[in-house]
């Protein structure tokens, strides 16, 4: 039986002892990739706080190896000196990573780079020197117009640079595809979408009911609470209307703690206290758990990349109220929710209201398949095969 082709994954964004939620996406493709191949992870990343220029930790996680390496940052008062002195311990770094790879597994035969920057750095090193060929899989939302954080003089210069050696660009959406060329990033594209953990998120016949209020009509939004991208105030401004004619609504707000003051406020001074709860961040199984609680998904982003939460909200049966912002959110119709114009807070009261009384039934089993056909983890393994074998020869 021939042996399963080495494949390196080098991520801007992965979940580390720091943060174990960070770049948690690019964990699935990794997980994705390791059902049919061989699959290592090589993660650099700052810590503040370390007491020696680095630390390297190994771990092993079921058939992946993953090697850290974390870097004192770097104190310097002279800004250029420090971006020289940061880029010369980073690509030290990424070379003695490698090395570890390759004597603890093999020398790979094509490294997967998550998010162009500041990793592409590294892997653009790499390459050069060791003759390996990479892809580039994105989905930064810096690229979109509306985000515009695509700027930069280094910024552009070692993107492009990156890009062009590429052999495939993997955007997770169309959209992001779109927005990329548009910047003149040249090359062969194909799209990669994210993982949906349907083996997670799925319809609970008996889910573990918390809230006190259960028999209520439960909405749930879950994001980073970006006010810029993910506009909730907007929610909650929709909300307010749709209680005041039907005041036994609930809304619950999964995410970033450090965001909500602002939230909180409103929710006070429009007094909703009793109908909006704030649950903070969830792990995976617990957010699955609670979606099978809730009547829709309510998402009324001014634009997104992909929009993961969808996907989830989709494959635990859950239909879902949300804008055409990109990504999976512009793959939606009337079978999967209700579409709203941005910014639109009349169309999307009307929405929650809609469902809250049960004006519209959605199939539970078809949302599901939506996802599982098209973004589980077994569906993108096989997209991944098929990527690597037009980079590397293997049966």
């Amino acid at each position: 039986m021939e042996s399963q082709p080495h494949i390196l994954f080098i991520s801007s964004w992965y979940p580390n002892r720091n943060n174990p939620t960070h770049g948690i996406f690019n964990r699935h493709f990794v997980e994705a990739a390791s059902l049919h191949h061989k699959v290592s992870v090589l993660h650099v990343c700052s810590e503040p706080d370390l007491k020696t220029n680095t630390e390297e930790v190994n771990e092993v996680k079921g058939k992946l190896f993953i090697h850290y390496i974390y870097t004192a940052k770097i104190k310097l008062r002279i800004p250029f000196l420090s971006q020289w002195v940061k880029r010369g311990r980073m690509l030290k770094a990424y070379e003695k990573g490698f090395e570890v790879i390759k004597k603890e597994r093999g020398l790979p035969q094509l490294i997967h780079l998550n998010v162009v920057l500041p990793a592409g750095i590294g892997v653009l090193h790499l390459h050069k020197k060791h003759k390996i060929p990479f892809v580039v899989n994105e989905g930064w939302t810096g690229y979109m117009k509306e985000d515009g954080n695509y700027r930069g003089f280094f910024v552009k210069y070692f993107t492009q640079k990156i890009i062009k050696a590429a052999s495939y660009i993997l955007p997770v959406s169309q959209d992001l595809q779109e927005a990329m060329k548009r910047h003149g990033l040249k090359g062969e594209y194909k799209v990669l979408p994210n993982v949906i953990q349907t083996e997670i998120f799925k319809p609970l016949s008996n889910p573990n009911f918390a809230m006190s209020e259960a028999e209520r009509p439960t909405f749930i939004h879950v994001s980073t609470f970006d006010p810029r991208q993910k506009n909730v105030l907007g929610i909650l401004n929709a909300f307010k209307k749709a209680t005041e004619k039907k005041a036994d609504l609930n809304l619950v707000l999964v995410g970033d703690e450090e965001r909500t003051s602002e939230l909180k406020n409103f929710v006070k001074e429009q007094a909703l206290e009793k109908n909006v709860q704030f649950k903070g961040k969830m792990d995976a199984v617990e957010l699955s758990n609670l979606f099978n609680q809730c009547k829709a998904l309510i998402m009324f982003s001014n634009y997104e990349s992909f929009g993961v939460v969808i996907g989830e909200a989709l494959a635990c049966g859950l239909p879902v109220i949300s804008t055409k912002a990109g990504g999976l959110s512009n793959m939606l119709n009337k079978e999967q929710g209700i579409l709203v114009e941005k910014n639109n807070e009349a169309q999307l009261c009307d929405a929650i209201l809609t469902i809250a009384d049960h004006r519209v039934v959605y199939d539970k089993i078809a949302l599901r398949n939506f996802v599982t056909e098209r973004f589980s983890e077994a569906a993108i393994a096989l997209k991944l095969k098929k990527l690597y074998q037009n980079v590397i020869s293997y049966k």
